[in-house]
Formats: C-alpha cells, sequence, structure tokens
C-alpha cells in the first residue's frame, strides 16, 4: 500500500518537474497546457500534434485548424512565458535561451516541488506507521511484526526520498547546463 502511494508521489514529481523550462524544447512543455475549446478545457495534446524538429522550436498541428486562436491565447497566457507564431495552419512555438537570472529561479522553483514532494513522503510514511501501530493495538499482528514493519516501511521512504534527491539534481543540473 505505501509503496504504491510512494510510487505515485514519485511519477507526480517527475511529471511536474518536465513542465519546467530548460532552454530546450520538449513536448512535456506544453502538451498538458489546458485549452478553452468547445465550451470545456481540454489538454493541448489531446488537440494538435506537437513536433519538435530542433532544440530551440516546437511546433504544434491543430487537427481543427478553427482552435489555432484559443491555442494561441492559451499559450500567451500561460506562466510558460512562450510567444506562439501562427504560420498559416501551424503554431511555432521559439524556445528563447534561458539567462542566468530565470535559470536560478527555475532551480528555485524545483527545489520548492522537490521539497513538497518529501513531505508527501513524510505524510505518508506516517500514515503508514499509525496504521501499523493500530493493527498492534487490535492484536492484527504481534510485536515483532510491528517492529518487522516499521523497518521495512523506512526503508521504503529512504529509497523514495533518494529517487526524488536524484530527480531533483537532475532537473537541476538540466536547468543549470548552459
Amino acid at each position: 500500500m505505501l509503496e504504491s502511494k510512494l510510487q505515485q508521489i514519485i511519477d507526480h514529481l517527475k511529471s511536474e518537474l518536465s513542465t519546467i523550462r530548460t532552454g530546450r524544447a520538449h513536448a512535456s512543455l506544453v502538451e498538458e497546457l489546458p485549452v478553452e475549446v468547445y465550451g470545456q478545457r481540454m489538454a493541448l495534446k489531446e488537440l494538435a500534434g506537437i513536433t519538435v524538429p530542433d532544440p530551440q522550436l516546437i511546433i504544434l498541428d491543430p487537427w481543427d485548424k478553427s482552435i489555432i486562436a484559443d491555442i494561441e491565447k492559451a499559450i500567451g497566457e500561460s506562466k510558460l512565458g512562450l510567444s506562439p507564431v501562427v504560420d498559416k495552419e501551424i503554431i511555432r512555438i521559439p524556445i528563447p535561451s534561458l539567462s542566468e537570472e530565470r535559470r536560478l529561479e527555475f532551480v528555485k522553483l524545483v527545489k520548492e516541488i522537490v521539497e513538497d514532494a518529501r513531505q508527501k513522503i513524510r505524510q505518508g510514511r506516517q500514515e503508514a506507521i499509525e496504521e501499523i501501530r493500530r493493527q498492534e493495538k487490535g492484536k492484527e499482528i504481534s510485536e515483532d511484526e510491528k517492529f518487522r514493519l516499521e523497518k521495512e516501511t523506512q526503508r521504503q521512504v529512504e529509497e523514495a526520498n533518494e529517487e526524488i534527491k536524484q530527480t531533483g539534481e537532475a532537473k537541476e543540473s538540466e536547468i543549470l547546463k548552459i
């Protein structure tokens, strides 16, 4: 139970970190971007083909050409700081190089996201230990089993924290790489 919860936390962390710009084009920068179309919000990847022909450019090819203006508006209003260029039936998104100051802001954001994941892991560990102790009080498990389960919980938490640390460090170095 705890292991799947920890994996969900790690997967969420990785998906959040994938949306942070590094100065290089990635489809993941824009694919989850919400676009208001057809009276509802849809992810950009549901509305257009996304290609990355080179490290400084993302090209969107909307399946329905009538929503190009909606997609352009969503990108312009997003926190990504990107300026889309409509070129007939496609949208080009040039990815500018990051300034040193902007890189440091993104590193700070990565640290906040990583710390949030660590807090969720601590919370999961606390819930798991409370459940183990509840089971021991209810005579569902023995005292030896309680200690074994607490040790196993701690091992899983340490592994998850190590993966979070490595993921965060990898993203920081990717951001700082020029």
